[in-house]
């Protein structure tokens, strides 16, 4: 699916909706302006994306991971493993039986 940019907190609504229904995708954070300086992957549903009015600091690509990468290479010119992955969505969980 192709990414979508959301920029302004008047479209909080459709970015809502876009993750309400794209329950599976990932939410790239980066400056109002796009930089490659600041870019941080976050998957949809994590708490970390809670926060009220979100696009009133920063902007949003909202799409899967493909969509995204593409988006990102486009635009900034550089491979998607050079973005930060959130540590609280991303983190590594492991179970141990107990006794």
């Amino acid at each position: 699916m192709q990414a979508r940019h959301f920029s302004d907190s008047s479209e909080e609504p459709l970015y809502r909706r876009r993750m309400d229904e794209n329950p599976g995708q990932f939410v790239l954070n980066t400056h109002k302006s796009p930089s490659p300086a600041y870019l941080i992957l976050h998957r949809v549903g994590s708490s970390c994306l809670a926060k009220q009015n979100p696009l009133l600091s920063y902007s949003k690509l909202c799409g899967d991971r493909a969509g995204i990468e593409e988006y990102v290479g486009r635009s900034f010119g550089f491979n998607f493993r050079k973005i930060d992955e959130c540590g609280n969505c991303f983190r590594k969980w492991s179970w141990q039986p107990s006794g």
